[in-house]
């Protein structure tokens, strides 16, 4: 039985039993491959691209999850390569909610920790030149790192502004 192309896995060549898409690429993955692939890059790119990617979020691709079914129902002994003799599709992780993946303020907590290193470097304020050029950067709200970052003047976030 040929397996369909737009099931497999880029990563692994095989169904994929845990289908995620990369939510910055919009890259469709088992989940597992990609885990493991970025644990061994020790960064978030899209295996596809090679795009460095902002965050490692992920969501569960639910067409390709029915489509998968679909193909195990219409082939019932098949058991796809990789699966370790079980037909059952992985249960789907839960997906985070997005204060799950935000520090405080909204922010991710990489982007909070560099930007808290500019600024220290700046007396505890990001200028508004680099706050706009940051906010692009990192793809966040500028306003985010205004709440975060206060300019020179206004009174500060609170004590989640000088924590990193």
């Amino acid at each position: 039985v040929e397996e369909p192309a737009h099931l497999l896995c880029p990563i692994t060549l095989a169904i994929m039993r845990d289908p995620v898409f990369v939510v910055h690429s919009g890259n469709t993955y088992d989940r597992g491959a990609l885990l493991r692939y970025w644990g061994g890059l020790g960064e978030a790119r899209d295996p596809l691209t090679n795009m460095r990617l902002p965050s490692r979020e992920v969501r569960t691709n639910w067409g390709t999850r029915r489509d998968v079914h679909a193909f195990l129902d219409e082939h019932p002994t098949l058991c796809p390569d990789g699966w370790g003799g079980v037909r059952e599709m992985l249960p789907m992780a839960p997906e985070p909610e997005p204060a799950e993946q935000l520090g405080e303020v909204g922010l991710p907590d990489a982007v909070r920790a560099h930007c808290a290193g500019v600024a220290e470097a700046h007396d505890g304020h990001i200028p508004e030149q680099l706050l706009g050029h940051l906010a692009r950067y990192f793809g966040v709200e500028a306003e985010r790192l205004r709440e975060a970052f206060p300019p020179h003047g206004a009174p500060a976030a609170g004590p989640r502004a000088q924590e990193v």
